[in-house]
């Protein structure tokens, strides 16, 4: 496990977070978060690395200041937010998506390790040492709720256990059925 100075994430992900934020609250919300966490949106940029904490801090934000639901919303509309990408994947299934999604969660964080095991009508997520703080685990379960809305997929998504609470890691079950 990486130590938690070493926990990278890239600007894309932190970029998205901003979208949220702004479309959520403004330009008003933008310079609020800025403060909070002590760089600017205009400051990153996509491609490049940055240190965990500022993911956290973005997260802790919107937690402290506006609730905890709209962490989870937040999750939900950087997953969504892919641009011309969000009109190809209508085109394709959960299964699909799940299958991708470790390659893609290791594209955009340096730390954890994610396994899904895909079944007929649902899939868990095991994510190992990927849990920093509640704020971020609401985040995840709202990363998947978003990939059976690109999907057009009915169905929910459940936390089964938590590696906050003493679990080995964290297990989300998404079921579609």
């Amino acid at each position: 496990m990486n130590s938690i100075g070493d926990r990278m994430i890239r600007g894309s992900v932190l970029k998205g977070y901003e979208k949220y934020i702004k479309k959520r609250w403004g330009q008003q919300g933008i310079c609020q978060c800025e403060k909070f966490i002590g760089i600017e949106f205009g400051d990153i940029s996509d491609g490049k690395w940055y240190n965990q904490i500022f993911s956290e801090k973005i997260l802790k934000w919107i937690s402290s200041e506006k609730g905890s639901m709209y962490v989870k919303e937040c999750g939900k509309h950087t997953t969504k937010d892919l641009g011309i990408l969000s009109y190809i994947v209508r085109f394709t299934t959960i299964k699909m998506m799940l299958k991708r999604a470790p390659e893609q969660f290791h594209d955009a964080f340096s730390y954890g390790d994610v396994k899904i095991d895909i079944g007929d009508k649902r899939a868990l997520v095991h994510m190992r040492d990927t849990a920093i703080d509640e704020n971020t685990c609401l985040a995840f379960e709202g990363v998947y709720e978003a990939l059976l809305e690109l999907t057009h997929t009915k169905g929910k998504v459940t936390k089964k256990q938590c590696q906050l609470k003493g679990a080995d890691r964290c297990i989300f079950e998404i079921d579609w059925s």
